[in-house]
């Protein structure tokens, strides 16, 4: 990721959702390929569990700072955190708590100010874990129908997602995946 310039670029690295949060892919391929200050975690239950705190600390360098916020503490915070002179790689454990992200910043995109601390910045799709309401988009992503809908309205409201696992992996659009799905249930297998 290039490096943002001083007239008022957020230095938002990555944001990024991943059931597991902090794991293997995260510490040994992302951060060792992104430079960042701090881990900001935004999600409504972690926030409020000391054990999981503890063991998502524990995970991390020492060298990176860890917050986490809850996803309504997080937009309050929103301006501030874009224009923070810290390096951020933030994560959601869901697509749910991103979609709640996204709805909670939409007061900030109303008022028509252009910096970017209104935009939802682009999203990397990691891993979201198997469930038996799920489907396969990707062998590393599955949603549930209200999963694809959230994703959807974001992609409609121009924020940009796509899959990538690691960093030497292809970013996928989420879009192209949303609708190669749409058309293999409704039977067609174009490619």
């Amino acid at each position: 990721m290039s490096r943002p310039d001083p007239m008022g670029e957020h230095l938002i690295e990555f944001l990024r959702v991943d059931s597991r949060l902090i794991h293997g892919q995260i510490v040994e391929g992302w951060l060792k390929f992104i430079a960042i200050d701090e881990v900001l975690i935004i999600d409504d239950f972690v926030k409020e569990s000391p054990f999981e705190k503890k063991i998502l600390r524990f995970a991390l360098p020492l060298n990176i700072d860890l917050e986490i916020l809850s996803v309504h503490m997080a937009a309050q915070r929103w301006a501030d955190i874009s224009a923070s002179s810290k390096r951020f790689f933030i994560l959601l454990q869901s697509v749910d708590m991103l979609s709640r992200l996204h709805e909670c910043l939409a007061p900030l995109r109303a008022a028509g100010s252009p910096s970017p601390a209104q935009k939802t910045p682009p999203v990397n799709i990691g891993l979201i874990n198997f469930t038996d309401s799920k489907e396969a988009l990707t062998n590393s992503v599955y949603l549930d129908m209200r999963e694809k809908k959230q994703l959807s309205d974001m992609l409609e409201a121009g924020v940009e997602i796509f899959v990538q696992t690691l960093p030497s992996n292809e970013k996928t659009p989420i879009g192209a995946l949303l609708e190669r799905l749409q058309n293999f249930e409704k039977g067609e297998l174009n490619e």
